[in-house]
């Protein structure tokens, strides 16, 4: 632990001093003294790092403090890293947290390997956290279910390349079901019609698709229902990179061997048995 650096928190932190920090990374750098203002009033634990009276550091956690906890903006100075700052900011987040069934947080892929230090692990592409709890929430219950028929159908169609005919299918069954597993008949249904959109010819139609899609995936576990997820969220990633790499010009050229089949294996109630 870097010994000339304390970590605490604190709410009462001067907001120009935290915009300093905010101003060196991408998705903080247009908020506002007052919004930075706001944000540390309503924000339930604020982690401060300073070296003497120099703010070097921040971390903000979102809350309930028993069951779930959303760890945000964790910042260090560009001129202190490589200091183990960070290391140490998170150190201290964990023993305060060390209560909390669920701790979650977004991550950019070059990250992953330091926060599975501390004892996070990645559950979608772009999520991480630590799970203490013994109980299961409802999507953790329906992805233990084995997958209902209708969805066998629609996903048959779908390795068929019957992309158009895999639609209609899931969302029916996604309209008569009220349960969290509809994300993922909504998810696969979404990455159907995207592919679809690109044997049209259609790049944009099918980007905004992928988009949508991962907003439903990301929600979900590695596998839900035997369903591959983790596997579907790479594959459609990979897809929507190369129509961003082509554009709508060059939509021709699109290698349609990328469009992979929905994998589905043992259900994890199943594989538990």
């Amino acid at each position: 632990m870097n010994t000339s650096v304390r970590c605490i928190f604190t709410r009462d932190l001067v907001p120009a001093d935290v915009a300093r920090l905010f101003a060196q990374t991408g998705w903080t750098r247009t908020r506002t003294e007052e919004q930075i203002s706001q944000m540390l009033i309503a924000t339930p634990l604020v982690l401060a790092a300073f070296d003497g009276d120099r703010l070097i550091g921040v971390a903000r956690v979102l809350t309930d403090d028993l069951f779930r906890a959303y760890v945000e903006d964790v910042i260090v100075d560009e001129s202190c890293r490589g200091r183990g700052i960070g290391r140490q900011i998170m150190e201290t987040l964990i023993d305060r947290l060390a209560h909390v069934e669920k701790i979650t947080f977004n991550c950019e892929e070059h990250l992953v390997p330091f926060y599975e230090q501390f004892g996070f692990e990645r559950f979608s592409m772009t999520f991480m956290h630590i799970w203490r709890g013994g109980r299961m929430t409802d999507l953790d219950l329906a992805c233990r279910a084995p997958l209902p028929e209708p969805a066998h159908e629609a996903i048959r169609r779908f390795n068929a390349g019957d992309f158009y005919g895999q639609h209609d299918r899931f969302e029916a069954l996604w309209r008569a079901t009220p349960g969290p597993e509809r994300d993922l008949y909504q998810g696969v249904l979404q990455v159907g019609v995207a592919y679809y959109q690109i044997t049209r010819g259609n790049a944009l139609g099918a980007a905004k698709m992928l988009v949508r899609a991962a907003h439903w995936l990301d929600r979900l576990p590695a596998v839900c229902q035997g369903v591959d997820v983790a596997q579907l969220r790479a594959d459609s990633a990979a897809v929507l990179a190369e129509l961003r790499r082509l554009g709508r010009e060059r939509i021709a050229e699109f290698d349609r061997s990328l469009l992979k089949p929905v994998i589905v294996v043992a259900s994890t109630h199943e594989s538990n048995e």
